[in-house]
This record gives C-alpha cells, structure tokens and sequence, in this order.
C-alpha cells in the first residue's frame, strides 16, 4: 500500500509503480483505456486510475480476467457477449 509523506504526497514503492505500469500495457494491448478498463472490471473510474498508478494492487481476479483475453486473445467487447450469452 502507498504510503503518505508528511505533506499528504503518495509515496510508491517501485513493486507499486511496475504494476501500475503492467496494468497498463495489459489494457492498452487488448484495445481499452482505463475508463473502458473499469466499466469492464465493473469498478470505478478512480479505481483504474490507481490501478494504473499503481497506488492500489489489481485483485486476483481482475488479474485473472485480463491474462485469460491477452491469452486467448479474446476482445472485451466479445468477453462481454459470452457473459451475456452463459448469464442473460
């Protein structure tokens, strides 16, 4: 987690910054931004900004959910139709 200096500034660890970091080439290479990234993950704008930031860790499951579309090479767009199609 961030920690905050005495003037309220987040301090990043490196580990925190190399995720965000991650996080954000893993969504740019199957075609999202953040804003398309949250409404995906079901999170708030603000929580893909500290994902990409790195000031929050990606939970396991969102993590799960994205190496499964960079593996199989699988769009957002058609994740979301095979959701609908198994859970209408």
């Amino acid at each position: 987690m961030a920690r905050k200096k005495k003037n309220g500034a987040l301090t990043l660890t490196r580990a925190q910054r190399r995720n965000g970091k991650q996080y954000k080439n893993v969504i740019a290479s199957v075609g999202m931004s953040q804003v398309r990234a949250a409404k995906f993950l079901d999170v708030n704008e603000r929580t893909s900004r500290r994902y990409a930031s790195g000031e929050w860790p990606l939970p396991r499951a969102h993590r799960l959910l994205l190496a499964v579309l960079v593996h199989k090479r699988v769009s957002p767009d058609r994740a979301e139709a095979l959701l609908a199609a198994m859970w209408p």
